[in-house]
């Protein structure tokens, strides 16, 4: 790999020699002239991938033409390999884009979904959490390989999307399919009918059960609960019953219910 990305140095240098001396404006060669493969690394953007390969950092650049069909996530740690092409521009350019692989073991409940307009800030690739900054506050959202992404042109960190999510038995709401946004974002529940002002009772409307220790920065507003797949932000405005003390460190049985992109504890119990 090492002795493939100084090649690639060695004609970079002469394909950015030729450009300053011709002064030509194409974009990219019409062909790859060699692959590589690594890590996304911070800082990438849809225009600009920083790619880690091998502990060396390679600048390459997108276009239109950059066939992104079998890969159009992005985000900070994805394993890609890319088919990169001289630039006239004094960069490599990306002629293809292949994902690597991902798995998921937790079920979708893809027949009750909502929808979410936001922005993604930040993503850790192995656990497939997203951070989504929307106007309701900041979301973690899971992304599984079969989520569609056929209306994203690209992954990428501070890009907006529309998103339709679904509950996961993990405990997390993951991501059905999304596609880019480029107007201000709201929020909607595909489920709701009601005005969007009523706070519903949730006495009927427990959807499932999680359990977990009490973490130390719950508050009279929000339960942080350390669960077996992370922490969980449960909001505790729509509580209607609690038959145990809440002490940091208690283990805990929560039904919850999701309702205004938030999770909500509706009964609490001894574990």
């Amino acid at each position: 790999m090492k002795k493939k990305i100084m090649a690639l140095v060695a004609s970079f240098a002469i394909a950015a020699t030729t450009f300053l001396a011709t002064g030509v404006v194409d974009s990219m060669a019409a062909t790859s002239v060699a692959t590589v493969e690594g890590t996304v690394e911070n800082g990438s953007t849809a225009a600009l991938i920083k790619l880690n390969t091998d502990g060396q950092t390679m600048l390459i650049k997108t276009d239109s033409e950059t066939d992104f069909s079998n890969c159009k996530n992005l985000l900070p740690g994805r394993k890609v390999v890319i088919s990169v092409a001289y630039g006239s521009d004094a960069y490599m350019h990306a002629v293809t884009v292949r994902d690597g692989n991902n798995t998921t073991t937790a079920s979708v409940d893809s027949s009750n979904q909502s929808t979410i307009y936001g922005k993604i800030k930040s993503a850790n690739l192995q656990t497939n959490v997203l951070r989504v900054d929307t106007p309701q506050g900041e979301m973690e959202i899971k992304l599984d390989p079969s989520t569609d992404l056929s209306g994203c042109s690209v992954l990428a960190i501070d890009k907006q999307y529309e998103m339709s999510v679904a509950r996961g038995s993990d405990a997390y709401m993951h991501i059905v399919s999304m596609r880019d946004s480029s107007t201000g974002y709201t929020y909607s529940n595909s489920s709701s009918s009601s005005s969007s002002s009523s706070t519903s009772s949730y006495s009927d409307k427990v959807t499932q059960y999680v359990t977990g220790k009490v973490g130390s920065k719950s508050n009279d507003d929000v339960l942080l609960l350390q669960t077996d797949s992370g922490e969980m932000q449960l909001k505790l405005s729509s509580l209607e019953m609690c038959k145990v003390p809440l002490y940091v460190g208690s283990e805990i049985k929560v039904g919850i219910a999701y309702n205004n992109a938030y999770w909500h504890a509706i009964v609490i119990t001894k574990k």
